[in-house]
């Protein structure tokens, strides 16, 4: 017997009341098992997905954006317990490459008629990531982006300038297929998706289950590269000038700062450690997606 349990981080009541009656209305008329948990605070989505577990959770689904999925999806990995997702946040690159539509009401048919997965994650350290985790200017984007506290995409266009203003290189040592670089990026994402948000990607043939991750590395060489690559991403043109590669395992050192942040899933992480080792986690998430 299937027993749902969605958990909503939506800030507009409004919003958060129609959403609720929806699912009731759906649910009910079909007969299943289910629950609605409301997030109501960071880091809340997780005491609620331990709740789910506990209470014998089939399915957990995640209504909100790539973070909310990731505090979630995160509980749900190597277990039997099934990963939906709602898209409700504002770039949602796990919910576009995954094809889950943004439609309420076509969400719940797929979430009811649960055709699922077996999916890669990431890692780095100990911390998982669905989607992406970048250490370049993305994480400054990011940091921006979340100081602002407001979503959508002019919120984006405010945090991109923004970040672009703050943004300090740093030098970092990386390793990987047993070759050692020294790199000073202006990005350095590692992708298990070939979104990452709003329909950019700069990894468009990642694979969520082909046992690798996907690193794009872009060093600015010259002030006119850097101006042409960020308006080929902003306008969505091939960019040959993005370094790419497939690996399974890579480790990083920042060699210019100690303490700094990196992004995860469209949040920002603190770090103090000397190293990061990012790997590949085969198949153990499983994931709602829509029937082809």
């Amino acid at each position: 017997m299937e027993k749902i349990f969605f958990i909503l981080k939506v800030s507009n009541q409004k919003k958060l009341n129609k959403i609720i009656l929806k699912i009731n209305s759906f649910f009910k008329a079909h007969k299943i098992i289910y629950f609605i948990f409301q997030s109501e605070y960071k880091g809340h989505a997780i005491k609620l997905t331990k709740k789910a577990i506990d209470e014998k959770a089939t399915s957990v689904v995640a209504c909100g954006g790539d973070g909310t999925v990731n505090e979630i999806g995160s509980l749900l990995i190597g277990t039997n317990i099934k990963l939906g997702i709602i898209p409700l946040g504002s770039g949602n690159g796990i919910a576009r490459h995954f094809k889950i539509p943004f439609k309420l009401n076509n969400c719940l048919n797929i979430i009811a008629l649960n055709k699922h997965e077996l999916i890669d994650v990431g890692k780095v350290n100990s911390r998982y990531f669905i989607g992406n985790m970048g250490l370049g200017f993305e994480s400054e984007f990011i940091k921006q982006y979340n100081a602002i506290n407001k979503h959508g995409i002019y919120y984006y266009f405010i945090a991109f300038i923004k970040g672009l203003y703050h943004f300090k290189f740093s030098k970092f040592e990386i390793s990987f297929d047993n070759k050692k670089i020294i790199v000073k990026p202006f990005m350095m994402l590692v992708s298990n998706l070939n979104q990452q948000g709003y329909n950019f990607t700069v990894t468009p043939n990642a694979s969520s289950n082909d046992g690798y991750l996907n690193l794009a590395l872009f060093q600015m060489t010259s002030l006119m590269k850097t101006v042409k690559f960020l308006i080929f991403l902003i306008l969505r043109i091939k960019n040959t000038s993005i370094i790419r590669h497939l690996i399974k395992k890579i480790k990083i050192k920042n060699l210019s700062f100690n303490q700094y942040y990196l992004q995860l899933d469209g949040e920002k992480i603190f770090v103090d450690e000397p190293e990061i080792v990012i790997s590949i986690i085969k198949k153990r998430l499983k994931i709602i997606i829509p029937k082809n």
